[in-house]
């Protein structure tokens, strides 16, 4: 299953209220937790109408936005997260950001579908923190989403990048390789260039010399690594039926499958 299916399901399942039996927190509760919090400069809660269908539901779980001082600590972002680790396990919280917005740019750390702060690696906290003192970075998210695969929870990360200015490929791939740890997809972008690397996606010499040597022939506008054997390129349509058969004539075992298609 896709991770973009996987976080439709989640999103929809995040429109469901909690059943009778389960805490409940007002927007102006959920505000208050974090508030007077160090670091913390604004607090935003917001949630979905109740839907008329589902009379049943008395609380509609609430999505929280904290912006916090661009120099925050680990520590105070960590006691953002276990400030609302009550509501969460109630399901009264299902989404939970923690923004640093400064001279660099934007990181953002967010947390989904019951995600507690114990799940939270401290490898995670610490990229939120040097991403947003890294001059390289215009945009850096980290999103941590729990999906249920039969009777077990999955923790499911993904991380997003922009780069500050348009850079070489060199330098997308080191950032794509910086947040490999992460268990899910890593994307970076440069201007018009977008890189995708996917959980099982394996960035090796091969496809990189592939990825350069596309690039300077074609208008490449975004590679997407999927697993260890494959990979698509995705260029102007003008220039589909060329980049496909370069690419035919210089695929080998090392790169894996390559595949072409239009970019949209």
């Amino acid at each position: 299953m896709s991770l973009r299916l996987l976080t439709r399901v989640a999103a929809g399942t995040a429109a469901l209220a909690v059943l009778s039996g389960c805490g409940t927190t007002s927007i102006a509760e959920a505000e208050a937790r974090v508030e007077n919090e160090p670091g913390v400069v604004t607090v935003r809660a917001s949630q979905m109408e109740s839907p008329d269908t589902l009379p049943f539901l008395i609380q509609v779980p609430i999505d929280v936005r904290v912006v916090m001082e661009s120099d925050s600590t680990e520590a105070e972002i960590l006691d953002v997260l276990e400030a609302y680790s009550e509501d969460v396990d109630d399901e009264v919280v299902s989404t939970v950001e923690v923004v640093l917005r400064g001279l660099h740019g934007l990181s953002v750390l967010a947390t989904r579908q019951g995600v507690r702060v114990e799940e939270v690696e401290e490898q995670a906290v610490d990229d939120l923190v040097e991403a947003q003192e890294d001059a390289a970075l215009a945009v850096y998210r980290r999103e941590l989403t729990k999906y249920r695969f039969g009777d077990e929870d999955r923790l499911v990360e993904s991380v997003e990048v922009r780069l500050a200015a348009p850079s070489g490929y060199d330098e997308v791939f080191a950032a794509a390789d910086r947040y490999r740890e992460a268990e899910g997809p890593v994307t970076v972008r440069s201007g018009s260039f977008e890189l995708g690397v996917d959980e099982y996606g394996e960035v090796t010499e091969a496809k990189t010399r592939l990825i350069r040597d596309a690039g300077e022939r074609f208008r490449l506008r975004s590679v997407w690594i999927a697993d260890i054997y494959g990979m698509t390129l995705r260029v102007d349509a003008s220039d589909v039926p060329a980049a496909t058969r370069y690419v035919e004539s210089h695929v080998s075992r090392e790169t894996g499958r390559v595949d072409v298609a239009a970019a949209t």
